[in-house]
């Protein structure tokens, strides 16, 4: 389903549009190392077929909040307390 909506918004050279852009995740130490940082590897066919898309991961343990910005995917430990989590 995620790879047949990336495919609905990427084309090709030929003046179509192209995905570009940073993919920030915040994750904790380890699901960056053993989860994250594995699946940012094997999508290095995404890469090449779109090289303008990088991925960043920054490895940090931290609770969830909603005035957190700058991130994309964000991975937290502990349940959220934030007012439109359920």
């Amino acid at each position: 389903a995620v790879e047949a909506a990336v495919r609905s918004l990427a084309t090709d050279a030929a003046g179509h549009r192209a995905l570009e852009g940073v993919v920030r995740i915040s994750a904790t130490d380890g699901f960056s190392a053993y989860i994250a940082a594995p699946a940012a590897a094997a999508a290095g066919a995404v890469q090449r077929r779109h090289p303008g898309v990088a991925v960043e991961i920054v490895a940090a343990t931290r609770r969830a909040t909603q005035q957190r910005s700058g991130l994309d995917i964000e991975v937290v430990v502990g349940e959220p307390k934030v007012l439109r989590a359920k």
